[in-house]
């Protein structure tokens, strides 16, 4: 079964949710407050990574090397492309 993006949406609100209840110290009856307050810490988030100029942002223009890439073939790389 393929999880839309809604079903792991909610359950990132669910997650964040339980952490709240368990930082709280698991009270009783604040379910609905605790959820509301995870959409709202998530969206928060995601405006903050979305906005012009995040770090995140700025890092989309960067070359990514490959983690498995070598000291030695990435100094490679950059001398054939003449960014020395």
């Amino acid at each position: 079964m393929t999880e839309s993006i809604d079903d792991k949406g909610k359950e990132a609100i669910r997650h964040r949710a339980y952490m709240i209840w368990v930082d709280e110290g698991q009270p009783d009856g604040r379910a609905e407050d605790h959820w509301h307050q995870a959409v709202a810490e998530i969206q928060e988030e995601t405006e903050r990574r979305d906005r012009p100029g995040s770090p995140t942002d700025q890092m989309a223009d960067k070359p990514r090397h490959s983690p498995r890439q070598s000291g030695t073939a990435m100094r490679s790389q950059t001398i054939a492309n003449g960014d020395v």
